[in-house]
């Protein structure tokens, strides 16, 4: 008899044509033939796609601090802001096993929200507080790391470093060429752990995670004269000009899109070139192009800058000071309109107005406030 028949065999059907009672019973010998029941060899799919649910589940949205394990296994593979024991080999391991054992295992580096995306493990960084690049923006970074793979790193407030590449910069004296291996080794010399550069973003990979910059223009390059201001983001929009001359043209302001302010005195000999005609600007511009690209790398200060012109700029730092200490989006009338608020503020006491050895006065809260309060009361009046 075949298979088949010994099913059919103890199937009955009821009184009813077409109506299958099933209550089915199975013989003896059907149940030797087919067990129905479930052994340990069977392999169950339902509960290995359950466990991976919950896997999923108890990775995906978990808050997580620095240094936490974040899963151990073979099957994932690390993404931003984590890290595994293979990174850390230089560090020495207690013994063999323990080494083999943690390979594999994958940390955060910061304190975030884990995501997954099919096997990649990567840390969402929960402080808002950090600059989201975009192509175009202008801003303002610090070298933090020279690498041997002609690339600058530079800290740009955001979740992870910025990379500067070699081919992205000037060389000095306006030279047009490929950079070769005696500039990788004057690297160092051009751009030193520390220093600020003002930069624009050239490219945005990785989920805004790889950015890149360059500083190929005049307007670009080694920061000096002045003082950096770090304020909350969204202070500062996004703007076609993010570079503001104050002060008959004494003062420069950059506002950085990624909230890093600078403030610097502005060499003398560039303010008188915007007085200029166009042909004279046009028969300067080699001129310009070789001393700019050497001063860009300089270390040295203006020794031009004395006493006076450095209390400007402190007014300047004091006026962005206020202006974040009210939450105001800072922009170049509201420099412009504070200044002018500062040089008619006269005290409580003996109603005298502020001179400069008394600019202490504006780093008192209440002041802050005061001003502050005042310019968004000019601003409605204005309308």
């Amino acid at each position: 008899m075949s298979a088949a028949n010994k099913i059919l065999n103890v199937i009955t059907h009821s009184k009813d044509i077409g109506n299958i009672d099933f209550n089915i019973q199975l013989s003896n010998e059907a149940k030797e033939i087919y067990n129905f029941e479930s052994s340990d060899d069977d392999f169950d799919m339902t509960s290995d796609s359950d466990d991976e649910e919950t896997e999923n589940k108890k990775l995906v949205n978990q808050m997580i601090a620095p240094g936490d394990l974040v899963i151990r296994s073979n099957e994932y593979m690390k993404g931003h802001n984590t890290y595994t024991t293979e990174d850390l080999k230089p560090i020495a391991f207690s013994g063999e096993e323990t080494q083999k054992d943690d390979e594999l295992n994958i940390y955060s580096s910061t304190l975030g929200v884990i995501s997954k995306i099919n096997k990649l493990i990567s840390i969402e960084n929960v402080n808002k507080n950090l600059y989201m690049a975009e192509i175009g923006d202008h801003i303002i970074g610090q070298i933090v790391e020279v690498t041997s793979s002609k690339k600058w790193k530079l800290n740009i407030n955001g979740n992870n470093l910025a990379t500067l590449q070699l081919s992205s910069i000037n060389l000095p004296g306006g030279l047009l060429r490929r950079k070769n291996e005696q500039d990788e080794l004057n690297m160092k010399q051009l751009l030193k752990v520390g220093d600020l550069i003002n930069c624009e973003v050239q490219g945005v990979y990785a989920n805004r995670n790889d950015v890149h910059l360059h500083t190929r223009s005049l307007n670009y390059g080694k920061l000096r004269n002045g003082a950096l201001i770090k304020v909350k983001m969204g202070l500062i929009q996004r703007k076609k000009t993010h570079t503001h001359f104050f002060n008959n043209n004494s003062i420069k302001i950059i506002l950085g899109c990624n909230c890093f302010i600078w403030v610097s005195h502005e060499m003398t000999d560039r303010v008188n070139n915007n007085d200029k005609g166009p042909q004279t600007i046009k028969s300067d511009i080699t001129r310009i192009e070789q001393d700019t690209s050497f001063e860009i790398y300089s270390d040295i200060n203006d020794p031009n800058i004395d006493i006076k012109k450095r209390i400007l700029i402190s007014k300047y730092i004091i006026i962005i000071k206020i202006l974040a200490f009210n939450n105001l989006v800072i922009s170049e009338q509201r420099i412009s309109a504070l200044y002018d608020m500062l040089l008619s503020y006269k005290t409580g006491e003996g109603m005298e107005t502020v001179g400069s050895e008394s600019l202490y006065v504006f780093n008192d809260p209440e002041v802050m406030q005061e001003l502050g309060s005042q310019l968004i009361q000019s601003e409605k009046m204005r309308g």
